[in-house]
């Protein structure tokens, strides 16, 4: 007998081929954790625990290994799958995906602010309408005698939301000169919308992570068949390797500078999934955990 009651409709035809391909790509677990879900869709119309973003009207479930979001009017008997996410962190490190593809990312380079936290901060601002890079970086409590060392700072952190992050675009606003205003894309105004804090991090991890250069430093510090160890030498070795970038043509203090923020991202997304990092620590290599990725995969 046929329990489906709801249709399902994937918004991203190439979500829709794997879900159809038997979820060929995804590891055991998170395909069984995704079946499970789009079961429960496709009987129930909803999931009970989904989170509900009003202003987007887009629902989120979650899950140990994927994160799924869904849209359904009220009266309708199809349910619009809008994405979904493989949150099983070791999985996206070793896998080559559409994130890849340096059109979506852009150019790879170091980034000019370190501060995750505030980064959070400054999204919410944005989200209410504080897109000024002065009136931002004011409000996140950065002072100084002149004005243009204020706006610097809302500069630094526009230029990490819009380049490396795609939360954010900057342009101008007629009347207001060459200032360049930030404003959010769809997935920085549902990182916004969410008032889930556990859920805006892991939103923020996952945009971290869709860039290549993150990815490629995370995997040198963990992965246990390697030497490499989190310092700014090894950024700036990573990066550079990665083509004509801006720590090629920095000066020595510079690209230390910015890579100090990489690293203060990778501690960031490090602590925040529990990984196992390698770090100098006085001249002495540290492990945070013992063992293998292997072995923190069934933690």
């Amino acid at each position: 007998m046929n329990i489906s009651k709801f249709n399902l409709i994937f918004q991203q035809q190439e979500r829709g081929d794997r879900v159809k391909a038997n979820l060929a790509g995804f590891d055991e677990y998170t395909a069984s954790e995704i079946r499970y879900f789009l079961n429960e869709l496709q009987k129930n119309g909803g999931i009970s625990n989904s989170e509900y973003l009003a202003s987007m009207r887009v629902f989120i479930v979650k899950g140990h290994h994927c994160r799924i979001e869904y849209s359904r009017e009220i009266g309708d008997d199809n349910i619009r799958i809008i994405d979904i996410v493989n949150t099983n962190f070791m999985e996206s490190l070793s896998r080559k995906d559409e994130l890849d593809d340096d059109e979506a990312v852009g150019t790879d380079t170091l980034p000019q602010y370190d501060s995750p936290e505030k980064i959070l901060e400054a999204l919410d601002l944005i989200g209410l309408g504080v897109n000024s890079p002065f009136d931002v970086a004011q409000k996140l409590g950065h002072k100084s005698k002149r004005d243009r060392d204020v706006s610097r700072h809302g500069q630094y952190i526009f230029k990490a939301l819009d380049e490396q992050l795609k939360l954010v675009v900057r342009r101008c606003i007629k009347g207001k000169g060459k200032t360049l205003f930030a404003f959010l894309t769809d997935r920085g105004k549902q990182i916004c919308a969410t008032r889930d804090p556990e859920l805006k991090k892991r939103l923020l991890v996952e945009a971290m992570i869709a860039y290549p250069l993150v990815r490629e430093i995370l995997k040198a510090i963990t992965d246990p068949g390697s030497e490499e160890v989190l310092s700014n030498e090894s950024v700036i070795k990573i990066a550079e390797r990665r083509g004509p970038i801006s720590a090629k043509t920095l000066s020595r203090v510079t690209a230390y500078r910015r890579a100090q923020a990489m690293k203060a991202w990778v501690i960031w997304i490090a602590d925040y999934m529990f990984l196992p990092v390698r770090e100098h620590k006085n001249g002495v290599q540290q492990n945070l955990f013992a063992g293998s990725l292997e072995s923190l995969k069934k933690r």
